[in-house]
C-alpha cells in the first residue's frame, strides 16, 4: 500500500518547486519505506535547513543511537561537551519503551537530532526534548558537509521497522543489512574453488550488543586473524576458530589451505 502527500510550496527564497513525501506500506512484515522528494528547490544566501521530522508515539522513550559499529544511549554514553544537539549515524537511530523498540534506517542523511533543531545549537549536555526524530536533510552553515547553494532535485529515503524492546542486536543485523542492500538484491554467489594458493578473506561482524564466545569450523584450513588492512595481529588457529567477540565487533581473518 502506498501513500502519497504533495504539496507546491511558495515562491519565497529557498523554497522547492514541489514537495512530495511517499509511504510505503507492505503488506508483510517487510519494513516500510518512506521517501521525500524535493522538485526544483531554489538557492539561498540566507541561513537554511531543512529536516524530515518523525514524530515518536512514546512520551519518554530511550534512544539508541547507531554510531559506527557500535549502539550508543546519547543521555549515558557520549562524553560531557560534546555535542548533543547533532548526532551522525551509521545507520540507524532507535527509540523505545516498555511496549516496542522502533528503529529507522537513514540511507542519504546520517544527521539526526532528537525533538529539536540541531543547526546553530551545541548541547555540552543530554537534555530530553519532545519525542520526535529529526533529519537533517541539508543545511548551509557546516561547509565542511553541504553545499553553500543548495539546489535543484533531490531525494531522500528512509526505512522504518520495529521489534520487541532490547532486542538491539536483531535491530542492528537488520539495518545493517538494509543499509548495505536498501533494495534487496539478491546475494552475490560464493566462489565455488579456489587455487592451490589462494586465500580466503572472512569478515565476521557481530550482531550482539553483549561479548559472545563463537567459534567457526573450517575443517582442513588454516586461519590467521588480520586487521582491516590484511596485516597479520599474531592470533592463528587450524580447523576452527575459538574466541570471543566484543559488542558490535568486526573481524577480519585469512584463510589459506
Amino acid at each position: 500500500m502506498r501513500f502519497l502527500y504533495a504539496a507546491s510550496a511558495g515562491d519565497r527564497l529557498g523554497d522547492a518547486e514541489q514537495i512530495a513525501l511517499i509511504v510505503t506500506v507492505p503488506e508483510d512484515d517487510a519494513p516500510v519505506r518512506v521517501r521525500l522528494e524535493l522538485a526544483n528547490k531554489r538557492a539561498t544566501p540566507y541561513v537554511e535547513s531543512a529536516a524530515l521530522c518523525m514524530p515518536l508515539a512514546a512520551d519518554s522513550p530511550r534512544y539508541l543511537v547507531n554510531k559506527t559499529g557500535s549502539v550508543l544511549n546519547p543521555e549515558t554514553d557520549i562524553a560531557d561537551n560534546a555535542n548533543h544537539a547533532f548526532y551522525a549515524l551509521e545507520h540507524f537511530i532507535a527509540a523505545e519503551d516498555d511496549r516496542a523498540l522502533v528503529a529507522a534506517v537513514s540511507h542519504d542523511c546520517p544527521l539526526v537530532s532528537i525533538g529539536e533543531n540541531g543547526v546553530y545549537a551545541f548541547r555540552r549536555r543530554y537534555e530530553p526534548h519532545a519525542p520526535e526524530l529529526r533529519f537533517c536533510l541539508f543545511n548551509n552553515m557546516w561547509g565542511t558537509n553541504f553545499p553553500q547553494w543548495i539546489n535543484g532535485d533531490m531525494a531522500f529515503e528512509f526505512d522504518v521497522f520495529s521489534d520487541d524492546p532490547g532486542a538491539v542486536g536483531r535491530v542492528y543485523c537488520a539495518a545493517s543489512q538494509l543499509a548495505e542492500n536498501p533494495d534487496h538484491a539478491p546475494a552475490p554467489e560464493m566462489p565455488a574453488s579456489l587455487s592451490e594458493n589462494g586465500a580466503l578473506i572472512l569478515h565476521v561482524h557481530s550482531c550482539e550488543s553483549v561479548a559472545r564466545p563463537a567459534r567457526i569450523g573450517a575443517p582442513g584450513w588454516h586461519i590467521e586473524e588480520i586487521d582491516l588492512l590484511g596485516r597479520p595481529l599474531g592470533a592463528a588457529w587450524t580447523d576452527a576458530v575459538e574466541t570471543t567477540f566484543a559488542p558490535f565487533a568486526l573481524r577480519a581473518f585469512r584463510m589459506t589451505r
